[in-house]
This record gives structure tokens, sequence and C-alpha cells, in this order.
């Protein structure tokens, strides 16, 4: 009876040391994880902290809980062999992390970063796998995270961004150039096209046989550069050259 009563109160005073939000980031973790262990739980001057380690379909893990009691901004932070790996933002008074990837031999330090000072907690993947672990279910997904702050991520959708609008507007300029291209010919052609410029220009005169209609066409559109020049429109050098483009086809028959 007494034993009985010694564990139930070991037991109470374990549940004592952590919050109803630590109780169900354990709860996820035990779920979540095929193997896992507790590798620091504690109170820092900032809040309590509780990390986690351990083993899904025989890849390694770290989980992270931190409760803020400071009333400073703070955030979370994995480094993966001294690089940063990801960040965590405070939301209200918790960050929540779970998951985050590691290798078999990284070096991977946890960092609580605050306004004064960093708390850091170093590991050495090696040493944790050998730990004795707790069997946990393994029978559910990791939970969804503190919202995670990844700059380079961030930049580099940009970048991608930038790049497709970039190609998007080098298609259209190069369609609608193609387009222009072909609808206004830059090359002057050495021979007017009487017929085709008279009937845009005045209708077709349809009961006018083509010999009628070509002589017609030339004169009415001599009349017209006449008219052009008077008024200024183009120059006396522009108006010879068009009357000897008009006339070209004649002089070589």
């Amino acid at each position: 009876m007494i034993k009985l009563l010694t564990i139930v109160l070991a037991f109470l005073s374990l549940n004592q040391s952590f919050s109803i939000e630590e109780d169900k980031f354990l709860e996820n973790c035990h779920a979540a994880y095929d193997e896992y262990k507790i590798v620091t739980n504690e109170e820092t001057s900032c809040g309590d902290i509780t990390i986690v380690f351990g083993i899904k379909n025989n890849k390694y893990y770290m989980s992270a809980f931190f409760l803020n009691d400071s009333s400073v901004s703070l955030n979370l932070q994995y480094f993966i062999n001294d690089k940063l790996k990801s960040t965590f933002v405070l939301e209200g008074t918790v960050v929540n992390s779970y998951g985050v990837r590691v290798e078999e031999n990284d070096k991977v330090i946890v960092v609580i970063h605050h306004a004064s000072q960093d708390i850091k907690y170093d590991f050495e993947v090696n040493d944790l796998i050998n730990m004795e672990l707790i069997k946990g279910t393994g029978s559910e997904d990791f939970p969804d995270n503190n919202y995670e702050k990844d700059v380079i991520k961030i930049i580099r959708l940009f970048i991608l961004f930038f790049v497709l609008l970039s190609i998007v507007l080098i298609v259209i300029i190069l369609y609608f150039y193609k387009m222009r291209k072909g609808k206004f010919n830059l090359v002057q052609k050495p021979v007017v096209d009487v017929e085709n410029e008279y009937y845009e220009e005045y209708g077709d005169p349809i009961e006018e046989s083509k010999e009628s209609v070509q002589q017609v066409n030339k004169q009415a559109l001599m009349d017209r550069y006449f008219e052009e020049y008077r008024k200024g429109d183009i120059t006396e050098d522009e108006l010879n050259e068009k009357l000897k483009r008009l006339w070209w086809q004649d002089d070589k028959k």
C-alpha cells in the first residue's frame, strides 16, 4: 500500500513539473514518434523549455516547446552544423516546433533568441541515438508548427517570380514584334502596287478594264501625291521618289 502511494505521489509530482501546454506537446510527440527521448526540460530566465529527440520511420528529428514568461518577444532557432536551419517565431506565449529533420552525424544547436541574451543547447545526434528511448505510438503525423520564418525561401520565391515574369514579357514582346514585322514590311518595294493602293483609297472600280483601272489609279495616286506635297505632308524629294516608283513599271516595259 505504501509503495503504491509512493508511485502515485511520484507520478503527480512529475505531472506538476509540466504546464498544460507542455503536456499537450509531449502527447503530440508520443503520438508522432516511434521512439523518443526528452533531452531537455528546464526553466530558464525567459521561460520553460522542453526539447525532444525522436525517431520516425528510421529518420531522426528534433522537436521543441517553449513557454515564454517574459514580456519580450522571443524566437527559437535551430542550427545544424553551425548553419541556421529554421527560425520559429513566437505566437502568443508559446513556441511549438515539431519534426525538424537532422542526420546521424549532425551537430544541433537549439537557441532561444532573447533581446538581451541567447540561451543555447548543444547536441550530437549520434549521442542522442545511443540514449535509452521511450516507445511512442508513431501513429500520427507531426502537428503544425508555429510560424516558421525562412527568409531564404522568401527570397527564392521572389527571384522565381521575377524570372517567370521576365520570360512572359519576352515572349509577348517577340510575339508582337513578329506580328508587326509581318504586317509592316520595312523593305521598300521597287514597284507600287497601283491597283491595291487605289482600291484601298477609292474603292473598286469594277466596271473598268484592267488597263483603264491602272491608268486611273496612277493618275489618282499622282494627284494625291501632289496634294500631299502642297500641304507640306511630304518633301520634294519624297514626292519625286513616289512619282518615280509610280511610273517605274511602265518605263521598264
